[in-house]
């Protein structure tokens, strides 16, 4: 069984599909496919997604939903979004060792949160400084139940802009 789904050229090609949605930007900066995200994101292995090179400092779920997971290190959580898509969003691959340095969090495992609320905010400038990657990645952990992605290209403007348009 595979995690991803099909990225989408545009969205004139979309496959076969009952519904479409879109799914908020969660900090403002550029996108980029997953293919040039880091670790095992480019694999696929936690679900198909894209990279953002963050120039916002907070940020904002892309759905309503419930917060499953975000560790004391703050870098990273996952939401249960309301339709059942589980996104996880990542900054940097190595943010887990400054334990939380640079992150503030704005709200807890089990919090129900809204689309368009601030959920964390990061020191950017502190952020560039001790990491060599701040690149945010951002998932859906269960991406195989879609039936294409669609990758917004141009530049994010967060909660407003769009990231992903979905189709299922």
């Amino acid at each position: 069984m595979s995690l991803t789904c099909p990225l989408v050229a545009s969205l004139n090609d979309a496959p076969p599909h009952q519904r479409q949605f879109s799914i908020s930007a969660p900090i403002s900066g550029r996108p980029h496919p997953i293919s040039q995200g880091f670790g095992v994101y480019p694999y696929h292995m936690l679900g198909q997604g894209a990279c953002i090179t963050p120039n916002g400092y907070r940020m904002f779920a892309p759905l309503g939903g419930t917060i499953l997971q975000i560790p004391g290190t703050a870098h990273l959580l996952r939401i249960k979004c309301e339709n059942g898509l589980v996104l996880q969003i990542e900054v940097g691959p190595d943010a887990h060792k400054l334990m939380g340095k640079g992150f503030r969090t704005l709200v807890s495992q089990g919090d129900t949160v809204q689309q368009h609320q601030a959920i964390l905010e990061l020191d950017l400038p502190q952020l560039k400084r001790e990491l060599q990657d701040i690149r945010v990645m951002v998932t859906l952990l269960n991406s195989q139940k879609l039936k294409g992605l669609y990758l917004h290209p141009h530049s994010l403007r967060a909660p407003e802009d769009t990231l992903f348009t979905l189709f299922i």
